[in-house]
């Protein structure tokens, strides 16, 4: 079924939003609030009955925001990449629908309404990312488009920085290439690699570490002007990973630090550091609490996507906390989990997004929650 429709709005995911026959509403790739186009509704099913998927036929007319796309591999068919969903926006309506995403955030998981949010731009709107991560057949390597198996062939990305094209050119020279072919079972092989070094991994994950350089030090700023402010006596640091945040704690303040982190491999590379002050273990933060001695009067987490639904029980427990420092790549969750704080006696003092992610609808919430002291 075909039909005409004006976008008009953008979803969780950065598809676009269209309303369709009969009221229903559909998620299209590559479109944007103010596009008029013809559509056609998709065969892939939403678990929800009352939204569907549609694809775009032709466009009418295009929003105002439209950009040239830079990307001459990216495209709305399955033959095309599709990771930079937003390449064909201008930065700064990005950013608009970013803020606006966080407070949609905020409002229906927290419940709360939020006025002032402090943006954080990306000076790198291209060639930001210090990592990569592309599949491989052993004949192409490239990104799988969405909602297929397709491999759409990478040669260039516009979004990785330097050193990461040059090893992916690297990648590229070993084609055919008889050890990339998929393991068994799998359609493709994975490649990893980072700016860090000159290893292309194969089937194998590299350590984390945040994607845009310039927006994680912004990001360490924040924490470190938010330290400033509570001068903690003590601090308990949840999904420390290898010490991105940790070491420059240890560095700017002489008091206790208490790390934790789910894998072996980042806390025995922690600890390898030596930081002043650091005490750091290896500890399943999703099955089982650490308990914390009663000098420590600030938590600082950065959990993985699915937030961390623990932090109200870690909170209840230990009930000399009085600031919190929350990191979080998914403002859903975050929202989620410290909606009953906020109905409690705690306090937002500080929202920032951090625009981590330029041309995707990806990005980096950070909050400061201070505990009310009632008398």
């Amino acid at each position: 079924m075909q039909f005409e429709a004006e976008v008009i709005g953008i979803s969780k995911d950065g598809s676009g939003i269209i309303e369709g026959p009969s009221q229903k509403k559909y998620f299209v790739f590559g479109v944007w609030p103010g596009d008029k186009a013809l559509f056609e509704v998709s065969d892939q099913k939403h678990p929800n009955k009352k939204f569907g998927y549609a694809h775009l036929i032709k466009l009418i007319s295009g929003s105002k925001d439209r950009v040239e796309n830079p990307c001459p591999h990216w495209g709305i068919t399955p033959s095309k990449c599709q990771s930079c969903s937003w390449l064909f926006v201008n930065y700064g309506s990005q950013s608009e629908q970013k803020i606006k995403r966080l407070k949609f955030s905020f409002s229906k998981f927290a419940h709360t309404q939020i006025e002032k949010i402090e943006f954080h731009a990306s000076a790198q709107k291209l060639g930001y990312r210090n990592r990569l991560s592309l599949k491989t057949d052993g004949k192409q390597i490239g990104m799988v488009s969405k909602n297929s198996h397709v491999l759409a062939p990478i040669k260039e990305c516009l979004v990785a920085n330097e050193k990461c094209n040059t090893l992916l050119k690297k990648a590229w020279s070993t084609l055919p290439n008889k050890d990339y072919l998929p393991p068994k079972k799998h359609k493709y092989s994975l490649l990893e690699w980072d700016d860090s070094s000159e290893e292309i991994l194969l089937n194998k994950k590299t350590p984390f570490r945040q994607a845009n350089t310039e927006i994680n030090q912004q990001m360490k700023n924040w924490v470190l002007n938010q330290l400033k402010q509570i001068s903690p006596k003590a601090i308990v640091e949840l999904f420390c990973g290898d010490g991105n945040f940790t070491e420059i704690i240890s560095e700017r303040f002489n008091i206790p630090l208490y790390a934790f982190e789910g894998s072996d491999l980042a806390i025995q590379k922690l600890n390898e550091k030596k930081l002043k002050n650091c005490n750091a273990k290896a500890l399943d933060l999703f099955k089982r609490l650490p308990k914390l001695n009663q000098t420590i009067d600030t938590l600082l987490l950065d959990p993985p996507r699915l937030g961390f639904k623990k932090l109200e029980e870690l909170i209840k427990s230990n009930g000399h906390l009085e600031h919190i420092l929350y990191i979080s790549c998914d403002s859903d969750t975050l929202c989620r989990d410290i909606y009953n704080l906020l109905k409690d006696d705690w306090r937002l003092e500080n929202v920032s997004l951090m625009d981590q992610f330029p041309q995707t609808p990806h990005f980096e919430t950070l909050v400061y929650l201070r505990k009310i002291k009632t008398i």
